[in-house]
Protein backbone atom coordinates (compact mmCIF):
# COMPACT_ATOMS: atom_id res chain seq x y z
CA UNK A 1 0.00 0.00 0.00
CA UNK A 2 1.39 3.39 -1.01
CA UNK A 3 2.09 5.70 1.92
CA UNK A 4 2.62 9.39 1.42
CA UNK A 5 5.98 10.47 2.92
CA UNK A 6 6.07 13.24 5.52
CA UNK A 7 7.58 16.36 4.02
CA UNK A 8 10.50 18.18 5.59
CA UNK A 9 8.20 21.11 6.28
CA UNK A 10 5.87 18.90 8.32
CA UNK A 11 8.83 17.41 10.17
CA UNK A 12 9.99 20.91 11.11
CA UNK A 13 6.49 21.72 12.32
CA UNK A 14 6.35 18.58 14.44
CA UNK A 15 9.80 19.25 15.88
CA UNK A 16 9.00 22.87 16.70
CA UNK A 17 5.79 21.79 18.45
CA UNK A 18 7.71 19.26 20.53
CA UNK A 19 10.35 21.87 21.36
CA UNK A 20 7.78 24.39 22.59
CA UNK A 21 6.02 21.72 24.66
CA UNK A 22 9.35 20.67 26.20
CA UNK A 23 10.20 24.27 27.07
CA UNK A 24 6.76 24.75 28.66
CA UNK A 25 7.30 21.68 30.82
CA UNK A 26 10.74 22.82 31.94
CA UNK A 27 9.79 26.38 32.91
CA UNK A 28 8.64 27.25 36.40
CA UNK A 29 5.50 29.34 36.61
CA UNK A 30 6.06 32.57 38.53
CA UNK A 31 3.33 34.14 40.67
CA UNK A 32 3.38 37.54 42.40
CA UNK A 33 0.83 39.38 44.51
CA UNK A 34 1.25 43.11 43.80
CA UNK A 35 0.79 45.94 46.29
CA UNK A 36 -2.41 47.00 44.51
CA UNK A 37 -3.91 43.54 45.21
CA UNK A 38 -3.57 42.15 41.66
CA UNK A 39 -2.21 38.62 41.18
CA UNK A 40 0.27 38.22 38.31
CA UNK A 41 1.20 34.82 36.85
CA UNK A 42 3.65 34.18 34.00
CA UNK A 43 5.68 31.51 32.25
CA UNK A 44 8.43 32.49 29.81
CA UNK A 45 8.17 29.85 27.07
CA UNK A 46 10.32 29.53 23.98
CA UNK A 47 7.80 31.03 21.60
CA UNK A 48 7.89 33.95 19.17
CA UNK A 49 4.46 35.03 20.34
CA UNK A 50 3.25 36.45 23.62
CA UNK A 51 -0.12 35.63 25.17
CA UNK A 52 -1.48 37.93 27.87
CA UNK A 53 -4.89 37.45 29.48
CA UNK A 54 -6.82 39.04 32.31
CA UNK A 55 -9.29 36.80 34.13
CA UNK A 56 -12.06 38.73 35.88
CA UNK A 57 -14.49 36.96 38.19
CA UNK A 58 -17.37 38.73 36.50
CA UNK A 59 -19.15 35.94 34.63
CA UNK A 60 -22.88 35.56 34.25
CA UNK A 61 -23.28 33.89 37.65
CA UNK A 62 -22.69 37.29 39.27
CA UNK A 63 -25.66 38.87 37.51
CA UNK A 64 -28.87 39.68 39.36
CA UNK A 65 -31.78 38.63 37.09
CA UNK A 66 -33.98 41.34 38.61
CA UNK A 67 -31.45 44.14 38.03
CA UNK A 68 -28.83 43.46 35.36
CA UNK A 69 -29.47 40.17 33.56
CA UNK A 70 -27.19 39.90 30.53
CA UNK A 71 -24.77 42.60 31.69
CA UNK A 72 -21.78 40.23 31.50
CA UNK A 73 -22.49 39.61 27.80
CA UNK A 74 -22.87 43.35 27.28
CA UNK A 75 -19.49 44.01 28.92
CA UNK A 76 -17.79 41.49 26.64
CA UNK A 77 -19.25 43.21 23.59
CA UNK A 78 -18.33 46.64 24.93
CA UNK A 79 -14.59 45.97 24.95
CA UNK A 80 -12.27 48.57 23.39
CA UNK A 81 -14.83 51.38 23.57
CA UNK A 82 -13.88 54.96 24.41
CA UNK A 83 -11.90 55.42 27.61
CA UNK A 84 -9.93 58.30 29.09
CA UNK A 85 -6.79 56.97 27.38
CA UNK A 86 -7.96 55.39 24.12
CA UNK A 87 -10.81 54.72 21.68
CA UNK A 88 -12.07 51.89 19.51
CA UNK A 89 -10.46 53.49 16.46
CA UNK A 90 -7.09 53.75 18.20
CA UNK A 91 -7.22 50.13 19.38
CA UNK A 92 -8.10 48.89 15.88
CA UNK A 93 -5.26 50.85 14.28
CA UNK A 94 -2.68 49.59 16.80
CA UNK A 95 -3.74 45.97 16.46
CA UNK A 96 -3.50 46.23 12.68
CA UNK A 97 -0.16 48.03 12.58
CA UNK A 98 1.60 45.95 15.27
CA UNK A 99 0.05 42.61 14.35
CA UNK A 100 -1.97 41.80 17.46
CA UNK A 101 -5.09 39.73 18.06
CA UNK A 102 -7.52 40.80 20.80
CA UNK A 103 -10.64 38.98 21.93
CA UNK A 104 -12.96 38.78 24.92
CA UNK A 105 -14.62 35.54 25.98
CA UNK A 106 -16.89 34.65 28.85
CA UNK A 107 -17.98 31.78 31.06
CA UNK A 108 -20.30 31.60 34.02
CA UNK A 109 -17.34 32.32 36.30
CA UNK A 110 -15.16 34.68 34.26
CA UNK A 111 -14.86 37.38 31.66
CA UNK A 112 -11.50 36.81 29.96
CA UNK A 113 -9.56 39.42 27.97
CA UNK A 114 -7.06 37.78 25.60
CA UNK A 115 -4.24 39.46 23.71
CA UNK A 116 -1.81 37.68 21.38
CA UNK A 117 1.09 39.45 19.68
CA UNK A 118 4.79 39.33 18.89
CA UNK A 119 7.14 39.30 21.87
CA UNK A 120 8.56 42.72 21.02
CA UNK A 121 5.25 44.59 21.01
CA UNK A 122 3.14 42.89 23.67
CA UNK A 123 3.69 45.59 26.28
CA UNK A 124 2.64 48.37 23.91
CA UNK A 125 -0.55 46.54 23.00
CA UNK A 126 -1.39 45.64 26.60
CA UNK A 127 -0.96 49.27 27.63
CA UNK A 128 -2.87 50.76 24.69
CA UNK A 129 -5.50 48.10 23.93
CA UNK A 130 -6.10 45.83 26.93
CA UNK A 131 -5.59 48.20 29.88
CA UNK A 132 -8.01 50.95 28.67
CA UNK A 133 -10.89 48.45 29.06
CA UNK A 134 -10.61 49.05 32.80
CA UNK A 135 -11.43 52.73 32.44
CA UNK A 136 -14.16 52.71 29.79
CA UNK A 137 -16.77 55.48 29.69
CA UNK A 138 -19.64 53.38 28.24
CA UNK A 139 -21.25 56.27 26.40
CA UNK A 140 -24.89 55.58 25.57
CA UNK A 141 -24.38 55.97 21.81
CA UNK A 142 -21.61 53.39 21.87
CA UNK A 143 -23.78 50.97 23.82
CA UNK A 144 -26.50 51.41 21.19
CA UNK A 145 -23.99 50.53 18.49
CA UNK A 146 -23.03 47.17 20.06
CA UNK A 147 -26.62 45.89 20.21
CA UNK A 148 -26.32 44.59 16.66
CA UNK A 149 -23.22 42.57 17.57
CA UNK A 150 -24.95 41.14 20.66
CA UNK A 151 -27.95 40.08 18.57
CA UNK A 152 -25.65 38.40 16.08
CA UNK A 153 -23.82 36.53 18.87
CA UNK A 154 -27.14 35.44 20.38
CA UNK A 155 -28.35 34.18 16.99
CA UNK A 156 -25.14 32.21 16.45
CA UNK A 157 -25.49 30.63 19.88
CA UNK A 158 -29.06 29.55 19.14
CA UNK A 159 -27.86 27.83 15.95
CA UNK A 160 -25.48 25.65 17.98
CA UNK A 161 -27.38 22.65 19.40
CA UNK A 162 -24.60 21.90 21.88
CA UNK A 163 -24.78 25.40 23.34
CA UNK A 164 -28.56 25.14 23.55
CA UNK A 165 -28.40 21.88 25.49
CA UNK A 166 -25.67 23.10 27.88
CA UNK A 167 -27.66 26.28 28.51
CA UNK A 168 -30.75 24.22 29.30
CA UNK A 169 -28.65 21.83 31.43
CA UNK A 170 -27.58 24.69 33.70
CA UNK A 171 -31.12 26.03 33.92
CA UNK A 172 -32.41 22.59 34.92
CA UNK A 173 -29.56 21.73 37.30
CA UNK A 174 -29.08 24.93 39.29
CA UNK A 175 -30.88 27.68 41.10
CA UNK A 176 -28.99 30.92 41.58
CA UNK A 177 -26.13 32.36 39.58
CA UNK A 178 -25.02 29.24 37.70
CA UNK A 179 -28.47 29.02 36.11
CA UNK A 180 -27.85 32.34 34.33
CA UNK A 181 -27.03 32.08 30.63
CA UNK A 182 -23.78 33.48 29.26
CA UNK A 183 -25.80 35.02 26.40
CA UNK A 184 -28.21 37.89 26.99
CA UNK A 185 -31.87 37.28 26.15
CA UNK A 186 -33.07 39.00 23.00
CA UNK A 187 -35.62 41.14 24.81
CA UNK A 188 -32.92 42.56 27.11
CA UNK A 189 -30.39 43.45 24.42
CA UNK A 190 -30.11 47.22 24.29
CA UNK A 191 -31.56 47.72 27.78
CA UNK A 192 -28.26 48.09 29.66
CA UNK A 193 -27.49 51.70 30.56
CA UNK A 194 -24.18 53.39 31.24
CA UNK A 195 -24.92 53.29 34.97
CA UNK A 196 -25.74 49.57 34.88
CA UNK A 197 -22.40 48.68 33.30
CA UNK A 198 -20.40 51.00 35.54
CA UNK A 199 -22.06 49.65 38.69
CA UNK A 200 -21.42 46.02 37.69
CA UNK A 201 -17.86 46.85 36.66
CA UNK A 202 -17.14 48.61 39.96
CA UNK A 203 -18.47 45.70 42.01
CA UNK A 204 -16.68 42.91 40.11
CA UNK A 205 -13.52 44.37 38.55
CA UNK A 206 -11.60 44.82 41.78
CA UNK A 207 -7.99 43.80 42.28
CA UNK A 208 -8.89 40.71 44.33
CA UNK A 209 -11.14 39.47 41.52
CA UNK A 210 -8.54 39.83 38.74
CA UNK A 211 -5.64 37.67 37.63
CA UNK A 212 -3.12 38.84 35.02
CA UNK A 213 -1.56 35.88 33.19
CA UNK A 214 1.10 35.89 30.49
CA UNK A 215 3.27 33.50 28.49
CA UNK A 216 6.23 34.47 26.37
CA UNK A 217 6.71 37.60 28.52
CA UNK A 218 9.17 38.72 31.18
CA UNK A 219 7.63 38.35 34.62
CA UNK A 220 9.01 41.62 35.97
CA UNK A 221 7.69 43.50 32.96
CA UNK A 222 4.27 41.92 33.42
CA UNK A 223 4.30 43.00 37.07
CA UNK A 224 5.13 46.57 35.98
CA UNK A 225 2.12 46.52 33.67
CA UNK A 226 -0.05 45.19 36.50
CA UNK A 227 1.16 47.95 38.82
CA UNK A 228 0.10 50.58 36.28
CA UNK A 229 -3.54 49.41 36.27
CA UNK A 230 -5.87 51.62 38.28
CA UNK A 231 -7.90 49.12 40.27
CA UNK A 232 -10.19 49.31 43.27
CA UNK A 233 -9.35 47.17 46.29
CA UNK A 234 -11.67 44.60 47.79
CA UNK A 235 -13.24 41.36 46.60
CA UNK A 236 -16.73 42.61 45.80
CA UNK A 237 -19.89 40.71 46.62
CA UNK A 238 -19.88 36.91 46.80
CA UNK A 239 -21.88 35.00 44.16
CA UNK A 240 -25.26 33.66 45.11
CA UNK A 241 -24.91 29.99 46.07
CA UNK A 242 -25.93 27.53 43.37
CA UNK A 243 -26.92 24.15 44.72
CA UNK A 244 -27.94 21.25 42.47
CA UNK A 245 -31.65 20.72 41.94
CA UNK A 246 -33.53 17.88 40.27
CA UNK A 247 -35.70 19.47 37.60
CA UNK A 248 -36.39 19.45 33.88
CA UNK A 249 -36.20 21.90 30.96
CA UNK A 250 -37.70 21.13 27.54
CA UNK A 251 -37.31 23.43 24.53
CA UNK A 252 -39.05 22.46 21.32
CA UNK A 253 -37.45 23.37 17.99
CA UNK A 254 -38.66 22.18 14.55
CA UNK A 255 -36.95 19.26 12.87
CA UNK A 256 -36.41 15.58 13.57
CA UNK A 257 -33.25 15.78 15.72
CA UNK A 258 -33.21 15.99 19.49
CA UNK A 259 -30.34 16.72 21.89
CA UNK A 260 -30.52 15.57 25.50
CA UNK A 261 -28.46 16.35 28.58
CA UNK A 262 -28.88 13.98 31.55
CA UNK A 263 -27.05 15.50 34.53
CA UNK A 264 -26.03 14.31 37.98
CA UNK A 265 -24.91 16.25 41.03
CA UNK A 266 -21.14 16.62 40.58
CA UNK A 267 -18.51 18.28 42.76
CA UNK A 268 -16.87 21.70 43.03
CA UNK A 269 -13.37 22.37 41.74
CA UNK A 270 -12.07 22.43 45.33
CA UNK A 271 -13.68 19.13 46.34
CA UNK A 272 -11.38 16.26 47.30
CA UNK A 273 -13.34 13.96 44.96
CA UNK A 274 -12.87 16.21 41.90
CA UNK A 275 -10.21 13.97 40.33
CA UNK A 276 -12.22 10.79 40.99
CA UNK A 277 -15.23 12.38 39.26
CA UNK A 278 -13.00 13.31 36.31
CA UNK A 279 -11.93 9.66 36.06
CA UNK A 280 -15.60 8.65 36.16
CA UNK A 281 -16.25 11.02 33.25
CA UNK A 282 -13.68 9.17 31.15
CA UNK A 283 -15.18 5.83 32.15
CA UNK A 284 -18.51 7.04 30.79
CA UNK A 285 -16.76 8.37 27.68
CA UNK A 286 -15.41 11.87 27.02
CA UNK A 287 -14.85 13.63 23.71
CA UNK A 288 -12.22 11.99 21.56
CA UNK A 289 -9.23 13.71 19.96
CA UNK A 290 -9.67 11.48 16.90
CA UNK A 291 -11.22 13.39 14.01
CA UNK A 292 -14.61 12.29 12.69
CA UNK A 293 -14.99 9.57 15.29
CA UNK A 294 -18.58 8.32 15.54
CA UNK A 295 -18.75 8.74 19.30
CA UNK A 296 -20.05 5.18 19.82
CA UNK A 297 -16.79 3.23 20.06
CA UNK A 298 -16.04 3.28 23.79
CA UNK A 299 -17.38 3.87 27.27
CA UNK A 300 -21.09 4.25 27.82
CA UNK A 301 -21.79 4.54 24.08
CA UNK A 302 -20.55 1.01 23.39
CA UNK A 303 -22.76 -0.35 26.17
CA UNK A 304 -25.98 1.17 24.82
CA UNK A 305 -25.27 0.72 21.10
CA UNK A 306 -27.14 -2.60 20.85
CA UNK A 307 -30.17 -1.14 22.62
CA UNK A 308 -30.72 1.76 20.20
CA UNK A 309 -32.00 1.15 16.68
CA UNK A 310 -31.20 4.50 15.04
CA UNK A 311 -28.00 6.53 14.71
CA UNK A 312 -26.82 8.47 17.75
CA UNK A 313 -23.80 10.16 19.32
CA UNK A 314 -22.92 10.26 22.99
CA UNK A 315 -20.30 11.88 25.22
CA UNK A 316 -19.91 12.80 28.86
CA UNK A 317 -19.38 16.28 30.32
CA UNK A 318 -17.94 17.25 33.70
CA UNK A 319 -18.19 20.89 34.77
CA UNK A 320 -16.57 22.03 38.00
CA UNK A 321 -17.27 25.49 39.40
CA UNK A 322 -16.03 27.21 42.55
CA UNK A 323 -18.92 25.90 44.67
CA UNK A 324 -20.76 23.26 42.63
CA UNK A 325 -20.49 20.91 39.69
CA UNK A 326 -22.36 18.63 37.32
CA UNK A 327 -21.48 15.34 35.68
CA UNK A 328 -23.67 14.36 32.78
CA UNK A 329 -24.26 12.58 29.49
CA UNK A 330 -24.88 14.47 26.25
CA UNK A 331 -26.91 12.53 23.66
CA UNK A 332 -28.03 13.35 20.16
CA UNK A 333 -30.33 11.25 17.96
CA UNK A 334 -33.49 11.39 15.88
CA UNK A 335 -36.73 11.83 17.77
CA UNK A 336 -37.81 8.20 17.34
CA UNK A 337 -34.63 6.86 18.97
CA UNK A 338 -34.56 9.35 21.85
CA UNK A 339 -36.66 7.27 24.25
CA UNK A 340 -34.68 4.05 23.81
CA UNK A 341 -31.36 5.91 23.99
CA UNK A 342 -32.23 7.81 27.15
CA UNK A 343 -33.67 4.73 28.84
CA UNK A 344 -30.57 2.69 27.99
CA UNK A 345 -28.26 5.39 29.37
CA UNK A 346 -30.24 5.57 32.63
CA UNK A 347 -30.05 1.76 33.00
CA UNK A 348 -26.30 1.64 32.38
CA UNK A 349 -25.49 4.51 34.74
CA UNK A 350 -27.63 2.82 37.41
CA UNK A 351 -25.56 -0.34 36.92
CA UNK A 352 -22.34 1.66 37.36
CA UNK A 353 -23.80 3.18 40.53
CA UNK A 354 -23.71 -0.30 42.06
CA UNK A 355 -19.97 0.25 42.50
CA UNK A 356 -18.66 -2.68 40.48
CA UNK A 357 -16.45 -0.86 37.98
CA UNK A 358 -13.41 -3.02 37.24
CA UNK A 359 -9.82 -2.00 37.92
CA UNK A 360 -9.00 -2.46 34.23
CA UNK A 361 -11.72 0.01 33.20
CA UNK A 362 -10.58 2.52 35.81
CA UNK A 363 -6.93 2.26 34.71
CA UNK A 364 -7.91 2.88 31.08
CA UNK A 365 -9.90 5.96 32.16
CA UNK A 366 -6.90 7.22 34.13
CA UNK A 367 -4.71 7.01 31.03
CA UNK A 368 -7.34 8.88 29.00
CA UNK A 369 -7.62 11.61 31.64
CA UNK A 370 -3.85 12.03 31.92
CA UNK A 371 -3.54 12.37 28.15
CA UNK A 372 -6.21 15.07 28.12
CA UNK A 373 -4.56 16.98 30.97
CA UNK A 374 -1.20 16.99 29.21
CA UNK A 375 -2.65 17.90 25.81
CA UNK A 376 -4.58 20.84 27.30
CA UNK A 377 -1.33 22.45 28.45
CA UNK A 378 0.97 21.60 25.55
CA UNK A 379 0.26 24.98 23.91
CA UNK A 380 0.93 28.43 25.34
CA UNK A 381 -2.76 29.38 25.00
CA UNK A 382 -3.86 26.28 26.91
CA UNK A 383 -1.30 26.91 29.63
CA UNK A 384 -2.47 30.51 30.09
CA UNK A 385 -6.12 29.42 30.26
CA UNK A 386 -5.41 26.67 32.79
CA UNK A 387 -3.22 28.89 34.98
CA UNK A 388 -5.75 31.73 34.93
CA UNK A 389 -8.69 29.59 36.03
CA UNK A 390 -6.75 27.76 38.73
CA UNK A 391 -5.21 30.87 40.31
CA UNK A 392 -8.51 32.75 40.12
CA UNK A 393 -10.63 30.02 41.72
CA UNK A 394 -8.10 28.03 43.78
CA UNK A 395 -5.57 30.71 44.65
CA UNK A 396 -2.61 28.79 43.23
CA UNK A 397 -1.46 26.87 40.17
CA UNK A 398 -1.02 23.11 40.18
CA UNK A 399 1.11 21.85 37.29
CA UNK A 400 -0.19 19.17 34.96
CA UNK A 401 2.55 16.81 36.17
CA UNK A 402 1.34 17.21 39.76
CA UNK A 403 -2.25 16.56 38.70
CA UNK A 404 -1.12 13.44 36.82
CA UNK A 405 0.47 12.17 40.04
CA UNK A 406 -2.81 12.80 41.86
CA UNK A 407 -4.68 10.86 39.18
CA UNK A 408 -2.36 7.89 39.70
CA UNK A 409 -2.98 8.06 43.45
CA UNK A 410 -6.76 7.61 43.10
CA UNK A 411 -7.79 4.06 43.98
CA UNK A 412 -10.48 1.87 42.45
CA UNK A 413 -12.46 1.96 45.69
CA UNK A 414 -12.52 5.76 45.59
CA UNK A 415 -13.87 5.77 42.03
CA UNK A 416 -16.56 3.21 42.89
CA UNK A 417 -17.54 5.20 45.99
CA UNK A 418 -17.89 8.36 43.89
CA UNK A 419 -19.88 6.44 41.25
CA UNK A 420 -22.35 5.36 43.93
CA UNK A 421 -22.61 8.89 45.27
CA UNK A 422 -22.94 10.72 41.95
CA UNK A 423 -24.65 8.29 39.56
CA UNK A 424 -26.89 6.99 42.33
CA UNK A 425 -28.01 10.47 43.32
CA UNK A 426 -30.54 12.94 41.97
CA UNK A 427 -30.77 13.78 38.26
CA UNK A 428 -31.84 16.66 36.05
CA UNK A 429 -32.92 16.55 32.41
CA UNK A 430 -32.61 19.00 29.52
CA UNK A 431 -34.17 18.25 26.13
CA UNK A 432 -33.78 20.53 23.10
CA UNK A 433 -35.18 19.81 19.64
CA UNK A 434 -38.10 17.59 18.69
CA UNK A 435 -39.20 16.74 22.23
CA UNK A 436 -42.41 14.92 21.22
CA UNK A 437 -41.10 11.38 21.81
CA UNK A 438 -38.62 12.07 24.62
CA UNK A 439 -39.59 10.73 28.06
CA UNK A 440 -39.99 13.04 31.02
CA UNK A 441 -37.70 12.96 34.03
CA UNK A 442 -40.46 11.42 36.18
CA UNK A 443 -40.71 8.51 33.72
CA UNK A 444 -37.06 7.52 33.94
Amino acid sequence: MFQRPISRLNLRRLYSKQLVSQEIAEKEIAKTKLDNGLTVVSVDVANKHSNVSIFARAGSRYEDPSLNAGVSHCLRSASCLTSSESSAWNATQLLGSLGGDFSVTGTREHVIYNLKSGRRVWRDLVTEVLAPNFNSKYFWWELDSISKAMKSQAAQARCDPTFGVMDAVHEASFRGGLANSVICRDELIGSHSTETLKDFFKSRYTAENLVLVGSGVDHNELCDVGDSLQLDLGAGSAPSPSGFVSSEVRRFTPGDEVSVGLSFNGVALTDQDAIAVAILQHILGSNSFVKRQSGTASGLASLVANKVSGPFSLSCYNMNYSDAGILGVYMKSNSKSAASLLTAVVDETAAMAAGNISVKTIDAAKHSLKSKLLMNTESAEGLVAEAGVQVSLLGDYVSSDSVVDKVDAVTASQVNRVAKKVLGGSKSLAVVGNTSASPYLSEL
